[in-house]
């Protein structure tokens, strides 16, 4: 592995906005002052993450469908959809509902629950090397009414 100059900057702090996804950096500071600079700190290790989908929605197309939309991740390949009884149930009670490479995914009845069921679907993102984001905010779909 290499080290090079980043940047040079008078604040103090600086963010990487070159950095990619999944892969870890280490970095270094270094003071000048005059003539004089100083020795290289410590490093300090950082990497980027795969960032949630957002603006997750759930709403019914019909009696026994739903559609769920989301905001695109500019890193993933395809996304993973979830469904559960509660806004913040654990994840190992969470039901992988689909895969899709969209932004949106209709669910069918088995997905959408029982009547007088409410469910929280949940959204992850995946880039094409399996690296996967958080999961996103949940979005409630109520109840069908006729």
């Amino acid at each position: 592995s290499t080290a090079s100059e980043l940047a040079s900057t008078t604040d103090l702090f600086h963010e990487d906005d070159t950095a990619a996804v999944g892969t870890r950096y280490y970095y270094w500071v270094q003071a000048t002052c005059s003539s004089d600079t100083s020795e290289r700190s410590d490093a300090d290790s950082g990497y980027v993450t795969v960032p949630a989908p957002e603006n997750l929605t759930a709403t019914w197309i019909g009696p026994v469908r739903a559609r769920l939309s989301w905001d695109a991740v500019p890193c993933a390949a395809r996304y993973l959809v979830y469904v559960g009884t509660g806004p913040s149930i654990p994840l190992m009670s969470k039901k992988l509902v689909g895969t899709t490479t969209s932004t949106t995914l209709v669910v069918t009845n088995g997905f959408t629950g029982l009547p007088g069921d409410t469910k929280y679907y949940t959204v992850r993102a995946a880039t094409g090397d399996g690296l996967l984001s958080a999961h996103s905010a949940p979005a409630r779909l109520l109840p069908f009414k006729l």
